[in-house]
């Protein structure tokens, strides 16, 4: 019985069949929409989701290029199982390293611009701020 496989996005990727470079035209385990229109998206296209039926033509095609499906994955034959129901997803590069680095400065930044603080507090804090032993080397 398999639930899930967890990992980081090429982990995932190279385990589950998928492209395996993030710079490939359909780089989404999840969706079938290429990075052309991925990098548009704001809200989620129900139609362009991956799901068992259009995995099984995708593979039928043979075309990598034009579905970012390298083979049909060993773990479809588990029957509890199949890749496009693994929703597992890397939380440390997409939002800890992602999404959460980028959504912070602006969040910063328009905190200064409304007065709540300025950069040298921020930056004078965090000079300060006792990182302890395990941290010290993570300060940038």
């Amino acid at each position: 019985l398999l639930g899930l496989v967890i990992g980081d996005n090429l982990g995932l990727n190279c385990v589950l069949g998928f492209s395996k470079s993030f710079s490939a035209l359909h780089f989404c385990r999840f969706c079938k929409n290429d990075k052309t229109i991925t990098g548009k998206l704001c809200t989620e296209v129900i139609d362009s989701l991956r799901n068992k039926h259009n995995y099984d033509e995708d593979v039928a095609k043979l075309d990598f290029t034009q579905t970012g499906i390298c083979e049909d994955s060993i773990f479809n034959s588990i029957s509890s199982f199949h890749v496009v129901e693994n929703y597992a997803v890397d939380l440390m590069h997409d939002l800890f390293e992602g999404i959460c680095v980028y959504t912070m400065n602006h969040v910063i930044l328009r905190l200064i611009e409304l007065g709540y603080f300025n950069l040298d507090t921020i930056n004078n804090r965090k000079q300060c701020f006792n990182y302890g032993n395990t941290e010290i080397g993570n300060i940038s």
